[in-house]
């Protein structure tokens, strides 16, 4: 059979050729000419040539896939992790013409990866007039994947190249990674790339602009937008521009056809103006069509609800003083979303630029006028710094510990400032998460004395200036009360900071300020409140403990950022304000979470500069709904978390929302005039009847606004849906069934997705009290579709608007696994497969053809699938071949069903067993007679997984037998491995870069399937002799570490006779294992991989593994099994 491999690629790929001859009849050859590069062990070329990166040597692999080789991409930032393509110049050179091609990429779907091309284009036309160059890079939409486990080929356009080998010497690029676009979430595999030209012409151009800062508007104002079109051909055009408005939520808007008559070489201006229906982000895009002209274009801009009062209780981070920010265009943004102050970071080198010498910045003078222009609050934070002017202070880690130190803090920066600020803000905060930088005599009780100090100075001032002291981040309750008590009676407040909370009811957060509110209680300062100082969640596509694209990175932002809020503002808890980390985005990486905290994206984005993100709409509408009001009632329902709130105006208002998706939700608020609004402002209409509210919930909160004369939860459904979200093949058909629990007539009706992925199969409406709608599957698998169901009254009125989403999937889901025959017997193993059947109406039958390894193909053949019953699953049992050897290999077949349907399987198989130890082996790199006796060999040697040797010599080079025990407290393991040449130079925790052993164990693995960290332990003989190094723990285990260490538990001899290294090692069972793992017993299993390292002196070249998981990237999902076996029992 043939084994995956990956093998390292370290020279430039240039493939010449000569362009493909026209060979049909009756096509143009403009229609026929294109350009083609596959890539793989042996790279073809025709009218192009091919390069990883633009010197050959970014790293890459060659892999298959599916049958299939291609070049694995690893995206790194600031690198050059593409492919460059150059074309031939008699296929396209030094075009201006601004005609159009199109870039075919076949490309392996998987993961969470993606890509965009890059390109030579030619310059926009409305570029800056001292802008001389005769070209600009263009980039195209990205493809993400959409992890079908498919070859996939995604079509790119290119509008107006150049290709005249702009892009560092090469035409275009296809790249995993580039500025503003984001690392991706895994490696590509791409197979081949086809260029051809396109019919038709991009020489009209359009560009849409605003006089809006971020094409941010709002409500009660008409967007605005000035669209200019450009003909940069040499006669007159008419064409039409097309446009349409995409919410976030994907609604499409019709904004308007517009027929222009173009002048050659010049412009026209049409200035577009609407007014959105809701409060969203959108995008527009507007497309230009003509006699042999074709082009199109987008832009982004945003609707808010805008704010006619501030909220004292929600205020942002920001840098103004410190960072190169823009306070003329960010106060007035957040003015207008109701936000009533920021927290500033103010520092002392600042000021003194010159020793003894107190002087206030331009820059720090112009933000304040700001601040007072616009009536926004700060609480400043007091941050000394290091700069050779304060040298002569004698800072400590830039505190000032000393009381010289102290004084000159004081005098020469608190005292000053507090002159200048005085009535221009209300707080000062002392420095920010000092308790991370604790040491050299700066320490919690040392804070809370200078504190007293600074409270000191800042009330001679003026007494109406206020101290929050704290500003903590995951500080030990020790520490915060040494604090309290250091700076008794001397601090106005206590900050600190949370982040990490998965979503609002992750009672991490709640017990984090509870604690603190404890801690104040307890030490005499009951009635001082609290601020959190810094929270809040990132937009990034690396969020907590999951990875997310940019569409649902945003939305949970934004959900949960409202959330956040009504979460902090209980009452028990006094908190005064929260501060958001930060307003504007930091910085323009889309997958870096510190840079996408912001409520606004960052300044230099090549996107839009300044626009709101969904977050800065849900905290506008939080303030318009909540300014003013307080908690009066909280519950955490199965279904949904509801605050109640009761605003200054006598208003009622209900804050819910639940945890899944479609959630229903009924309430009892006695009144059917109560308002209800989504998360961003817009008005629901939601069923009611004598004061019952009906509505389907998820993350996104509702607001119930007016007058409550009853307030009961999770009253009995109006409406319930029998499912809203389906797994589906192609063809499949699905039932959803309402029930409705009045008797009011109502009519069901289901919108469909303009792709064509769905269709009604069948909708009779309601007979009685229930309808029953019929779904039909016509999306291919990887694809979703989202419908609305909808049930009106005979008014008109919507009863229900419910999203239903059906995601395209196989036929079936094939598992497979192993299992030993019986105890006695280790090369005996019985292959078991289950079969889901995901139709929900046809049952399936057919056979699984096994095409390799030989030992199926020839021996077994096939195995017969029975009858499976919809949505149902078998599982189909046969015997494999005997093994003489433990090993892991993948089997080639394919599922072929009766009803004509195939799928092709790849699937990982494996057989490793431990025998218990009745004896127990002796620890000292000698293997004595019968001292491992019962064990079955696992070979690993030539044919194994991930070799990247380059000049692998077989089993000569590196091959071995490695034999597993077992008891109730340890693994034992014998590695006994020909090398020919032994290297090893590391004395810890490197030793993998030198002949060496590594094995991953995971017990959690069996239960959660997708966890990926192991434990990871790796032994070798060093010049100070065997070392057992840790690399990782899973989660929960014993002693639980990130970094790189001994294994003190584990005992290890290790000998070299000859060619031959033998390792014995007794491995602890609590050094791998969890610290709830039960106790291990007979016949279970623990996830297992193990790779032996070879290095000759010149660097470590390859491994031999038994799986996957280790070599080439650290995921324990890939792991096989280690079966716990006892084939010596009498």
């Amino acid at each position: 059979m043939r084994m995956k491999h990956m093998r390292r690629l370290g020279s430039i790929l240039l493939v010449w050729a000569v362009v493909l001859s026209m060979c049909c009849t009756g096509v143009s050859a403009e229609e026929e000419r294109f350009a083609y590069g596959e890539l793989g062990n042996n790279v073809t070329a025709s009218g192009l040539i091919l390069s990883a990166g633009t010197n050959g040597n970014a790293e890459h692999h060659v892999v298959e896939k599916d049958g299939k080789f291609g070049w694995q991409m690893k995206p790194v930032r600031n690198d050059q992790p593409a492919i460059y393509v150059n074309l031939e110049n008699t296929f396209a050179y030094k075009l201006s013409d601004y005609s159009s091609y199109e870039v075919e990429v076949e490309y392996f779907d998987e993961g969470e990866g993606k890509f965009r091309i890059r390109y030579d284009a030619l310059p926009d036309p409305w570029r800056d007039k001292g802008d001389k160059r005769d070209n600009q890079i263009a980039v195209s939409d990205i493809v993400t994947s959409t992890d079908t486990g498919k070859w996939k080929t995604a079509t790119v356009r290119l509008e107006y190249p150049r290709f005249a080998d702009g892009l560092n010497g090469y035409d275009f690029c296809i790249t995993t990674h580039e500025e503003n676009m984001g690392l991706s979430m895994a490696d590509v595999t791409f197979r081949s790339i086809t260029v051809r030209p396109v019919g038709t012409k991009a020489s009209v151009r359009a560009h849409m602009s605003s006089d809006a800062l971020g094409n941010n508007f709002f409500s009660g104002e008409a967007v605005k937008m000035a669209m200019d079109v450009y003909n940069m051909s040499k006669k007159d055009e008419k064409v039409t521009v097309t446009a349409k408005s995409v919410d976030f939520d994907h609604n499409t808007y019709d904004i308007g056809s517009y027929d222009l008559e173009i002048p050659a070489g010049k412009s026209v201006r049409r200035d577009i103006e609407f007014t959105p229906e809701r409060y969203s982000t959108y995008t527009l895009y507007y497309e230009i069509s003509g006699e042999g002209i074709s082009s199109k274009g987008k832009t982004e801009y945003a609707y808010c609800l805008q704010n006619d009062k501030l909220n004292p209780n929600l205020c942002y981070n920001e840098h103004h003083y410190s960072w190169p920010k823009e306070p003329e265009k960010l106060i007035p943004l957040m003015k207008k979303a109701g936000i009533s102050g920021t927290r500033e970071d103010d520092w002392w080198r600042l000021y003194e630029q010159q020793t003894g010498q107190f002087v206030v910045p331009e820059k720090s003078r112009h933000v304040m006028e700001v601040y007072e222009q616009y009536g926004l609050d700060q609480m400043v934070i007091l941050i000394a710094g290091g700069n050779d002017a304060l040298g002569a202070y004698g800072l400590v880690d830039e505190l000032p510990v000393s009381e010289a130190a102290q004084e000159a803090f004081l005098e020469r920066f608190v005292r000053p400032l507090a002159i200048k600020n005085k009535g221009k803000h209300t707080y000062f905060e002392l420095f920010n998460e000092l308790n991370f930088h604790t040491g050299n005599g700066h320490d919690a009780e040392w804070y809370g004395k200078l504190a007293r100090k600074v409270y000191k100075v800042i009330k001679e001032v003026d007494p109406n200036y206020k101290l929050a002291i704290g500003a903590s981040a995951g500080a030990s309750m020790d520490w915060i009360t040494t604090v309290i008590k250091s700076a008794e009676g001397c601090f106005d407040e206590y900050s600190f900071h949370y982040y990490g909370h998965s979503n609002s009811r992750d009672s991490g957060f709640y017990n984090a300020a509870k604690g603190v509110r404890t801690a104040l209680d307890e030490n005499g300062a009951a009635d001082i409140p609290l601020s959190v100082s810094e929270t809040g969640h990132s937009s990034s596509q690396q969020i907590g403990f999951s990875s997310l694209t940019t569409e649902p990175g945003y939305r949970m932002q934004a959900e949960r950022n409202a959330q956040l809020y009504a979460t902090l503002m209980s009452p028990e808890l006094k908190i005064r304000t929260i501060y958001y980390y930060d307003f504007q985005d930091d910085g323009y990486y889309p997958e870096d979470g510190e840079n996408n905290f912001g409520a606004i994206r960052f300044r230099n984005t090549i996107d839009t500069p300044y626009i709101a993100k969904p977050t800065y709409l849900t905290i506008a509408a939080v303030n318009h709904f909540l300014t003013g009001a307080e908690v009066v009632d909280k519950q955490e329902l199965e279904t949904a978390s509801c605050y109640k709130f009761k605003r200054d105006d006598g208003k009622d208002i209900m804050m819910v929302w639940s945890y899944r998706d479609s959630e229903y939700f009924t309430a009892s608020l006695g009144s059917d005039d109560v308002e209800v609004f989504d998360m961003y402002g817009n008005k629901l209409d939601v069923y009611r009847k004598n004061g019952i509210y009906s509505i389907a919930l998820d993350e996104q909160p509702v607001y119930f606004v007016g007058n409550f004369t009853k307030y009961e939860l999770e009253a009995e459904p109006i409406f319930t849906v029998s499912g809203t979200e389906f797994d589906m093949p192609y063809g499949d058909i699905v039932d959803i069934e309402i029930t409705k629990a009045i008797d009011d007539n109502a009519a069901v009706e289901v919108v469909l997705p303009d792709d064509g992925y769905v269709e009604v199969y069948e909708n009779k409406g309601f007979a009685g009290n229930k309808a029953v709608v019929r779904l039909s599957a016509k999306g291919e698998t990887g694809k979703k579709a989202v419908a609305r169901l909808i049930v009106k009254g005979e008014d008109g009125k919507t009863f229900l608007n419910e999203k239903i989403v059906l995601s395209y999937t196989d036929a079936t889901v094939v598992n497979f696994r192993t299992e030993p025959y019986n105890d006695k017997n280790l090369g005996r193993w019985i292959g078991v497969i289950t079969i889901k059947n995901n139709n929900h109406v046809e049952p399936i039958k057919g056979r699984i053809l096994f095409n390799a390894p030989s030992e199926l193909s020839e021996k077994i053949k096939y195995v017969e699938v029975p009858e499976i019953a919809p949505n149902t699953e078998k599982e189909i049992r046969f015997n494999m071949p005997e093994v003489e050897f433990f090993r892991s290999y993948f089997i080639d077949a394919d599922l072929k069903l009766d009803n004509g349907y195939s799928q092709h399987l790849n699937i990982y198989a494996d057989c490793c067993a431990a025998v218990y130890a009745y004896e127990k082996p002796v620890i000292d790199g000698t293997v004595s007679e019968n001292e491992w006796r019962g064990g079955k060999e696992l070979w690993l040697g030539e044919g194994n997984e991930y070799e990247l040797f380059t000049s692998y010599k077989g089993d000569s080079d590196l091959s071995g037998n490695i034999k597993y025990m077992w008891d109730e407290d340890n693994l034992y393991m014998l590695c006994q491995m020909t090398d020919d040449i032994f290297y090893q130079k590391e004395a810890s925790s490197g030793i993998w870069s030198g002949d060496s052993v590594q094995i991953g164990v995971y017990y959690g693995q069996i239960a959660h399937n997708d966890q990926r960290l192991f434990t990871e332990l790796g032994f070798a003989l060093t010049p100070n002799g065997p070392f057992v190094a840790k690399y990782s723990t899973e989660p929960g285990a014993t002693v639980f570490t990130e970094h790189q260490g001994e294994a003190e538990m584990t005992q290890l001899a290790v000998t070299r006779n000859g060619k031959l290294t033998t390792y014995e090692a007794r491995i602890p069972w609590a050094e791998l294992l969890t610290a709830d793992a039960p106790r291990l017993t007979l016949g279970e299993s623990v996830r297992f991989n193990m790779i032996v390292n070879d290095n000759d002196g010149a660097g470590r070249w390859g491994w031999v593994e038994y799986g996957s998981g280790i070599g080439v990237e650290k995921d324990g999902t890939q792991f096989g099994y280690l079966r716990l076996m006892d084939n010596n029992k009498k």
